[in-house]
């Protein structure tokens, strides 16, 4: 852990400290100090426990404070929450002046006095959001709205803090996320190796475990040796989150899967406690740019060129679509294998795969049945 200096555009120096994020495995969070003796008591507190050291430092600051008192409208806390969060979170100053933007459009929200915000004028916001368009014209990604919404929540809980509204409107983010559930983009045998010549060999290892197991990546970061064990009918199980079940992105992660024997040997010991020991960050650059590698057709002889634009995430998808269409699981058995909160998840996702194989499934039924002499 090491401090580094960076000029601010005032010309004035602050210094940065990065650590590893206690939270998400293989994640990575910057912390700026305006002062230098603050950043090396952050890191002299950090060698002897990184937790303690965050309190500190969050202690130190005090939380976010907001200019003026109850009155002031939603953007002006806004305003004053992005400006403060700029030293103590990764991402930049635009970045939440860009947010703050397309928050400012719904302006029956925007300029509502804080002290009167409700939970009727917080489902109204999601309702807007929904239907607010992006700079292309097209329907903001539910990916964007839910970051929006995270905002407004995190502006309304500080806000809250300082007594300024009510406690009993600051209500979870999760109960208001928007339900538009994301394109899936899976992908063909054929197209994977053709992204995955284009990954370094040390690499590819960990995106055949996705593909093979339906992990999700921060489970594979955090997944260790002791967690794999063999099976007596020559597979290898995978326990996921055995030991702590509250790091898991739901409350049914912890849970037990499964990889063929031809993908545990492609995993090295480079470290004796976890399999991987690359960075989610380094991870998505280098699938990144496999992907863009195999669109522009080099290897076209071998492999077919790429006309998608796959995530890592939809390793997954690729995945419970096999579970689907290919092994015939019904999907209370897919959604307990991903570790799906609800079955709802599994439904919203890949409930049209299964009414296209029941279609096929009629069609081969109304060829087979039997049929008598007499009509």
């Amino acid at each position: 852990m090491k401090i580094a200096e960076e000029a601010r555009i005032d010309g004035s120096t602050r210094f940065r400290v990065q650590h590893k994020d206690p939270v998400k495995p293989g994640r990575y969070t910057t912390r700026r100090f305006d002062e230098k003796r603050d950043a090396a008591e952050f890191v002299r507190r950090a060698k002897l426990e990184l937790s303690a050291a965050i309190a500190w430092d969050e202690e130190r600051r005090g939380g976010v404070t907001f200019r003026g008192q109850a009155g002031r409208t939603f953007i002006d806390y806004a305003t004053d929450y992005v400006n403060a969060q700029t030293d103590v979170k990764q991402g930049t100053r635009e970045a939440g002046h860009a947010q703050l933007r397309i928050i400012a459009q719904i302006d029956s929200f925007a300029h509502l006095q804080m002290g009167a915000i409700t939970r009727t004028d917080l489902e109204t916001l999601k309702t807007s959001l929904s239907a607010l368009p992006s700079r292309r014209g097209e329907s903001l990604k539910s990916r964007t709205k839910n970051g929006l919404l995270r905002t407004v929540f995190a502006v309304i809980r500080h806000a809250a803090a300082v007594n300024d509204i009510p406690r009993d409107v600051t209500f979870r983010v999760k109960k208001f996320r928007v339900d538009d559930a994301k394109e899936t983009c899976p992908i063909t045998v054929p197209e994977f190796d053709s992204i995955l010549i284009h990954v370094k060999p040390e690499r590819r290892a960990i995106f055949r475990l996705l593909l093979d197991s339906g992990l999700r990546i921060s489970e594979a970061l955090a997944m260790q040796w002791r967690d794999i064990s063999e099976t007596s009918q020559g597979i290898y199980q995978i326990a996921v989150w055995p030991t702590d079940s509250q790091r898991g992105k739901t409350d049914k992660a912890q849970r037990i899967t499964t990889i063929p024997a031809d993908t545990f040997k492609l995993l090295t010991r480079d470290d004796e406690t976890h399999v991987f020991t690359a960075t989610y960050y380094a991870l998505s650059n280098e699938w990144r740019n496999a992907v863009q590698r195999a669109q522009s057709g080099l290897h076209a002889t071998e492999f077919p060129v790429l006309t998608k634009t796959p995530s890592i995430h939809d390793l997954r998808h690729t995945h419970a679509g096999f579970l689907i269409t290919e092994c015939g699981m019904n999907l209370a058995l897919v959604a307990e294998r991903l570790g799906h909160s609800d079955i709802s998840v599994t439904q919203k996702y890949y409930g049209r795969l299964v009414t296209e194989q029941a279609h096929d499934l009629g069609v081969q039924i109304a060829r087979s049945i039997p049929r008598g002499v007499v009509e």
